[in-house]
């Protein structure tokens, strides 16, 4: 055991983290939909657009929506991230928060969230590339960049080395954690896509382009909210089991 995790509780426990992920999601749901909508639903719906109704663009016109759409999806995805922090912690410690202050937050942080949405997501796809096991190594490793970036107001390359600490020693439950979300958020996407298709859609995008364009956001949304609160828990988990960082200690970091 480490001289870090014998300071904290040495104990890294998923139900918990699964059950304070979707408490704090049912306690905060139009805060998190709100934000969702703004900062993934509208790229995903402009990545659709840009589609055109087909799997991939027809056009240079399109091509071009599409990435503007997929650019802001990947910001979108950090910037909800760090609105999501704020909200779980102050949660946890039952203060409300306003989705204004939220995105306040996370908007403080701009470019050093796309910095680091970019380079996470490069590392993540050059594993891949070589092999699916170093990618999702990378993705485990790297996870709570975003939540150390906002909560202990580090520099873009100091938040990947201490995200590598934190999971350190705790990156099997990581996955199985990931695994997990994956499954529930799968089953929900299932869902509504199943509602997608018997309305006029389809899973390659040629369906009915009003009912594409209503689903696919509304997936993006639910998505990232599971997965935005997930990390955000994560996170406090991993400094509680660490460091045993308690709930006020992390409130006070927003004060």
């Amino acid at each position: 055991m480490t001289a870090d995790v014998a300071r904290g509780t040495g104990r890294f426990d998923l139900g918990r983290v699964m059950e304070r992920t979707f408490t704090v999601i049912g306690r905060n749901f139009v805060t998190f939909a709100l934000a969702a909508i703004v900062l993934t639903g509208v790229p995903s719906l402009i990545t659709v657009i840009g589609q055109g109704g087909t799997p991939f663009p027809t056009s240079p016109r399109g091509w071009v929506i599409m990435g503007t759409g997929w650019l802001l999806s990947l910001l979108g995805a950090y910037l909800l991230q760090a609105a999501v922090v704020h909200v779980t912690v102050n949660a946890l410690n039952k203060r409300a928060v306003t989705l204004r202050a939220a995105l306040g937050v996370a908007v403080g942080k701009l470019l050093p969230l796309l910095g680091l949405g970019l380079l996470t997501f490069l590392a993540t796809m050059l594993g891949m590339v070589f092999l699916i096991v170093p990618g999702i190594i990378i993705a485990v490793v790297f996870c709570v960049v975003a939540p150390v970036l906002v909560m202990e107001n580090r520099s873009i390359f100091q938040s990947f080395g201490r995200s590598r600490e934190l999971t350190a020693g705790f990156r099997w439950p990581i996955f199985g954690l990931f695994v997990i979300y994956m499954v529930v958020a799968t089953v929900i996407s299932g869902t509504v896509t199943g509602i997608s298709i018997a309305t006029g859609g389809a899973m390659d995008g040629t369906g009915s382009p009003v009912v594409t364009m209503i689903f696919t956001p509304l997936i993006a949304v639910v998505q990232s909210i599971i997965g935005s609160a997930g990390i955000a828990a994560l996170y406090y988990e991993l400094r509680t089991a660490r460091e045993g960082v308690g709930i006020d200690e992390l409130a006070e970091l927003f004060d």
